[in-house]
């Protein structure tokens, strides 16, 4: 078993304040569109609500928010309205994450 702590170990509150944190710190931020940083915490407190239900590691959900925040900082014309879309996105992300580790 892995010396990493998974992702359950954290209360969502403590994960939420984590990510809230390395928000400030991400390059791509200045990429993004306008109003999309609040469309981007939904997303986000979503991979939470997935990575600690399957239990994945702390470096799982890292990586999978940073491969997202990369592939849309790369996007021109971002759709708010299709959340449905963005999830699929996140799937993909948190798949090529989790064969990562």
């Amino acid at each position: 078993m892995s010396s990493e702590k998974s992702v359950y170990t954290f209360s969502f509150d403590e994960l939420k304040d984590i990510f809230n944190a390395h928000l400030t710190t991400q390059a791509q931020i200045s990429n993004y569109p306008i109003g999309f940083l609040s469309f981007r915490t939904k997303l986000i407190l979503w991979i939470i609500t997935i990575c600690q239900k399957y239990h994945f590691r702390l470096e799982t959900l890292y990586r999978t928010v940073s491969i997202f925040d990369r592939y849309i900082s790369s996007r021109k014309v971002i759709n708010f309205a299709d959340i449905q879309q963005y999830k699929l996105i996140i799937i993909a992300c948190l798949s090529i994450s989790t064969k990562l580790n």
